[in-house]
């Protein structure tokens, strides 16, 4: 993954800036730092290489009910779950699984080890054979869970769907569950 690569996951494929007051140098420091926190190699990282991969609803919409497509919402518990939240409708894509980005995390904020995620996401049943999807809000939540499967784990399916549930919640016939 290139720096402009993890900068177009980060701000989607609108182009827009989702996280005010951070410049494209800054993203870029922080994903170097990500690579190299891993031991991913840095060396090679061409503005050049293709965009990430992105899915949009209609894409989605057709895969619900296909077993070798898993769904990952990573917002907080009372977004995913329909308790709370501000959109149009509440809860999630339907079929999604739930695993809040922050999980992947230790207390200290940095992440956990290889092991420990990969366990996490069987546990919630992804595993790299699967084409797996993810998902927060607007983007922003998931493009970290991207970096994790794609980067870290290895999975060479993962996508990111940077319309969100935003974008979902506000097409009356896409299906919404909540808990």
């Amino acid at each position: 993954m290139t720096f402009d690569e993890l900068l177009r996951v980060r701000m989607g494929r609108k182009g827009s800036d989702l996280h005010k007051g951070i410049t494209e140098m800054t993203m870029k420091k922080r994903a170097l730092w990500a690579f190299a926190a891993f031991g991913l190699a840095t060396t090679g990282l061409s503005a050049a290489d293709p965009v990430p991969r992105l899915v949009g609803p209609d894409w989605l919409a057709a895969n619900l009910s296909n077993p070798k497509v898993r769904t990952i919402d990573t917002r907080p518990a009372e977004l995913y779950s329909g308790e709370k939240g501000t959109w149009k409708r509440k809860g999630h894509v339907q079929g999604a699984v739930h695993h809040v980005w922050v999980e992947d995390l230790n207390d200290n904020g940095t992440w956990k080890g290889v092991e420990v995620l990969r366990k996490a996401y069987a546990d919630i049943g992804v595993t790299p054979d699967m084409a797996v999807i993810v998902s927060c809000g607007h983007g922003q939540m998931s493009a970290h869970t991207y970096f994790i499967l794609k980067y870290v784990l290895g999975f060479p399916k993962v996508r990111n769907y940077d319309g969100g549930f935003n974008e979902w919640s506000n097409v009356d016939a896409l299906p919404v569950e909540s808990q």
